[in-house]
């Protein structure tokens, strides 16, 4: 009896280890130990089979046992990673990252523009990838391979979040129908565009691997996913239009968004068939999808409002800090929990936060909250490039090398036919106020790079569709050539379309809509608790330390001994007594923003002339302000 349990204990384990290792396409796969205690144990089996058939006694059949009880312990861990193997594996990627961080740096103070610090990322993850895939063991490259699900969760909210809760809204909502227009129709356009033909060359032509009709439809729908850090970085060192800088960025955030639902709704037809009820069916889950998660969203930053406004949290700094963080964090899981999407839910979760809760923040977390959320949307960024990189010994790879040309060629033509007939339509409406010149427009068809989101879409393809992993080299080769070769040339091609560089970030134009209107007068007064004097000092001080900081960061490189260069020092508006009274604010003397003499003095007072003309104030009291000053 007590063999025959341990024949069944052992051959338990056998099939246990067997399917330990599922995602392994062969044998040769395996790692080394792994194959070794496999041997190990049939040999014990073997040895019991003897065991049993010389009929020996108890103590000689435990003495089996335990050996067999030891090998099979060693044989479950021997590829689990322990504390020690894990935390070396995170102080890899951490040495990673603090070397692309200085391979910035250097990059920024040299001047050189063909290779942007996203591009320098993916080249150190394919360098270090390769030297995983040649000395490393299988519990390494387990922690370097990149993780759609650990993407979706932990990276990709906090670049989302941050863009909605820092983006210059006045810029962002005075182009927003023209982005609506890029991001919902064009994203439209580009998906069912690229998948037909894709189709064409693969399912009806059969000059590549052959996909079905929803293969390369879902295909169309996550590569349509744009993701241009790398452009968005440099027209932002570089200071380009803002309306230019306004559409490029809009529509790569809210197509992000789109695409997502557009690739949930367009692979379920794998399991059903194309009906005009189902199409119908597909729309209507579309829209609810998004318009769901929209609210979601939009719910969740109004409450952090209100519960901001009427708790006081001002003098908690350290707790007022931590909600803000878990407010945004919650509105991602709430829409995900909902099956709904969470990146259209954290995007307006951080313009609605930015817009009311920002309000009600104590002065000094409003600072922190915009420097932490950048920094940990930069942390992220820079450590999805490097996974990129790192993918490319991550898997097993099948090229298709005339599908990787078709499907190129198609998104460049399905980016033409997104971005061109659009912008017409959308000078059209405006009727010669605010058009999209042709370079700016040709400036956005060059823009359309492609990222982690359309990568880490095409991760879940692979798993679900026959032809994922033909899938997935494909969109693999299209991210990494568009970061590196459309990223590195977006200087050059900047200049060659002669777009104005060094435009200065703060417009006095006055931008204004009935919702714009209704939002001061109603919105605003019910969910924050700042008057509307207040509220325009607030966004003065804003502007002008924006201003300080871009004009200072212009002339660092000329002036290095002076700590504020030739540009403006930022100005601080401190207030002085109760706010709740509606006491006025007064600026600081002279000596405490490091001015020195009458110039300065009166570059301040032209600066706030400029800036003010944007605001929405009392001009009688911002007169008083000056006189004060």
């Amino acid at each position: 009896g007590l063999l025959h349990e341990l024949w069944s204990f052992v051959q338990a384990a056998l099939d246990a280890e067997h399917h330990s290792y599922p995602t392994l396409r062969s044998p040769e796969e395996r790692s080394p130990s792994s194959s070794v205690m496999t041997a190990s144990i049939r040999d014990t089996v073997n040895s019991l089979v003897e065991t049993s058939s010389s009929l020996l006694g108890e103590r000689e059949a435990r003495s089996a046992a335990d050996t067999a009880d030891s090998v099979l312990r060693a044989t479950v861990v021997c590829d689990e990673p322990d504390e020690v193997t894990v935390s070396f594996n995170l102080l890899l990627v951490t040495a990673l990252l603090i070397i692309c961080f200085l391979t910035a740096y250097a990059l920024r103070q040299s001047g050189f523009t063909y290779l942007h610090e996203s591009g320098s990322a993916i080249i150190y993850g394919v360098f270090f990838g390769s030297l995983v895939r040649l000395f490393s063991t299988r519990a390494i490259e387990e922690m370097v391979r990149f993780d759609s699900e650990g993407f979706f969760l932990f990276l990709l909210p906090p670049i989302i979040f941050e863009s909605g809760y820092n983006m210059r809204r006045r810029h962002f909502f005075r182009n927003f129908v023209s982005i609506c227009m890029f991001a919902l129709v064009g994203t439209l356009i580009s998906t069912f565009l690229v998948g037909m033909i894709v189709y064409v060359f693969s399912g009806i032509l059969k000059w590549t691997a052959t996909l079905t009709f929803v293969e390369s439809l879902t295909f169309g729908a996550l590569i349509s996913a744009t993701d241009p850090v790398t452009v968005l970085a440099i027209f932002k060192e570089l200071h380009v239009d803002v309306d230019l800088y306004a559409n490029v960025f809009g529509e790569s955030v809210l197509n992000d968004a789109v695409a997502i639902v557009l690739y949930k709704t367009v692979i379920s037809f794998q399991f059903r068939t194309f009906t005009g009820l189902s199409m119908l069916i597909a729309v209507l889950q579309f829209l609810l999808v998004f318009g769901g998660s929209l609210v979601v969203g939009v719910v969740t930053g109004l409450l952090s409002a209100l519960i901001m406004k009427y708790t006081k949290m001002q003098k908690h700094e350290s707790m007022e800090a931590a909600l803000l963080i878990l407010y945004a964090y919650t509105s991602y899981l709430l829409a995900e929990g909902l099956r709904l999407s969470g990146i259209v839910s954290v995007l307006f979760c951080g313009i609605t936060m930015a817009h009311y809760t920002y309000n009600n923040l104590g002065h000094q977390n409003r600072e922190f909250s915009k420097q932490f959320f950048e920094v940990v949307a930069f942390l992220a960024e820079t450590s999805i490039f490097v996974y990129l990189g790192f993918a490319i010994f991550s898997f097993e790879h099948h090229y298709d090398f005339v599908l990787i040309t078709v499907a190129m060629l198609a998104c460049l033509l399905a980016r033409g036919c997104n971005v061109f007939p659009l912008a017409g339509l959308v000078n059209l409406a405006r009727r010669g106020q605010n058009q999209i010149p042709t370079n700016h427009q040709v400036m956005m068809w060059f823009s359309g790079l492609r990222g982690a989101i359309a990568f880490s879409l095409a991760l879940e393809a692979r798993e679900t569709l026959p032809n994922g992993h033909i899938l997935l080299t494909t969109t693999l080769v299209i991210v990494l050539f568009t970061v590196l070769v459309f990223g590195g040339l977006t200087t050059k091609v900047l200049q060659l379309l002669q777009i104005n560089i060094g435009v200065s970030q703060h417009d006095t134009s006055r931008y204004t809509n009935r919702f714009l209107d209704f939002d001061r007068k109603y919105l605003k007064p019910f969910f924050t608790d700042r008057k509307p004097f207040e509220e325009s000092t607030d966004n003065l001080v804003v502007e002008l330390d924006d201003l300080g900081r871009e004009r200072r960061s212009d002339d660092d490189d000329d002036d290095d001994d002076d700590d504020y260069g030739d540009g403006y020092p930022i100005i601080e508006i401190e207030m002085d007594g109760d706010e709740e009274d509606g006491s006025s604010p007064e600026f600081g003397s002279p000596e405490d923003t490091g001015s020195e003499g009458g110039e300065e003095l009166a570059s301040y007072i032209h600066s706030i002339h400029s800036v003010a003309d944007s605001v929405n104030s009392d001009r009688d009291e911002l007169e008083d302000i000056e006189m004060r000053r």
